[in-house]
């Protein structure tokens, strides 16, 4: 009977012909060897499922299920419920993992035996190959064990998440039905429900965003309804047993994001005018839209550059239009 691995490595796959092959690759080079790859095909209408067979035929640690129709969420769960792996770990069809990322996860379950939950840090790259840090509330180097506030701040990805089975199928696994956020509802249920858990600087995890992406800012209904998620899914963790500092930051945190929702237009009232080269109401339209920036210092330094140089400014913004971002860096 052969010994059960001891990492499962679960990725739902929709319409993922284009990626699915550099993501396995990057989990099969890892210098870790003791897991197996989970690829759960739901609803696809490409080449999905027959890359990923083709994957499950050339490597023997790689097993592929199928939904005929369902959500990532829902492919998630199935891959919770066939992992034979004492730890779970969560990757997009379109995430790259660096070869040592594995053994890092095992390092810190082996290190921390009280926490559920681990994280490890990494990087967002957009279509043009740019690369930015993830989690920036979060520590630049070393380890952090990880607060519900945590949580309520966001950063903390499902890509860069590992946990324990005991764990995730004691929460019940991926909440159904999200039509956003469902990394933030994920650790806002793990942390809110006492699991311990710990984050681990690094750059080992890459997390590609694409222009169709669902929280991408081209999109303003997209976005909407993705932060509008955010805020469903933080009223949800009121339920849960919070202290009042814990209460007071998840009501001052939706009334944030309530601010970012009624800064849209804002924003896009600004775009329209650069385009129009009307750079002098521009700048009444940018005071408007200020609750679109999560960094205060990032909307001042914006501020300082429209003033000095409007023709620079136009520049900046425009191009983060066509990469699809926004004024504000995002949630």
């Amino acid at each position: 009977m052969e010994a059960s691995p001891v990492i499962s490595v679960v990725i739902p796959c929709h319409n993922s012909a284009g990626t699915i092959e550099t993501t396995a690759a990057s989990v099969l080079a890892q210098t870790f060897p003791d897991f197996e790859l989970i690829l759960v095909e739901n609803g696809s209408t490409d080449r999905t499922y027959e890359l990923c067979e083709g994957l499950a035929e050339r490597d023997g640690r790689v097993r592929v299920h199928r939904l005929e129709a369902g959500s990532a969420n829902g492919a998630r769960n199935l891959g919770i419920e066939v992992a034979a792996g004492r730890l779970i770990s969560f990757l997009d069809s379109d995430d790259i993992i660096k070869p040592t990322y594995l053994a890092h996860a095992k390092q810190l379950a082996d290190a921390h035996t009280e926490c559920g939950a681990f994280a490890i840090g990494g990087v967002l790259v957009d279509f043009h190959g740019r690369s930015s840090r993830l989690s920036r509330d979060l520590p630049t180097r070393g380890t952090k064990l990880l607060q519900f506030e945590d949580a309520v701040r966001g950063g903390l990805m499902t890509g860069m998440t590992i946990l324990r089975a005991e764990a995730i199928r004691g929460i019940g696994g991926f909440r159904m039905g999200l039509v956003g956020g469902d990394d933030y509802d994920l650790w806002l249920r793990i942390l809110g429900s006492g699991i311990k858990g710990v984050y681990a600087a690094s750059d080992e995890y890459e997390h590609w965003v694409h222009p169709v992406s669902r929280g991408s800012t081209r999109d303003e209904r997209a976005w909407t309804r993705h932060v509008s998620a955010l805020i469903e899914e933080l009223r949800d963790s009121l339920g849960m047993e919070l202290t009042d500092g814990q209460r007071n930051m998840v009501l001052a945190r939706v009334a944030k994001l309530e601010k970012q929702i009624a800064a849209v237009p804002a924003r896009r009232d600004l775009e329209d005018r650069l385009l129009r080269g009307d750079r002098r109401h521009a700048r009444r339209d940018y005071l408007r839209a200020r609750f679109a920036y999560r960094i205060r210092s990032r909307f001042l330094l914006g501020l300082a550059v429209m003033i000095v140089s409007p023709r620079l400014f136009t520049k900046v913004v425009m191009d983060r239009r066509r990469a699809g971002f926004g004024l504000g860096g995002g949630v």
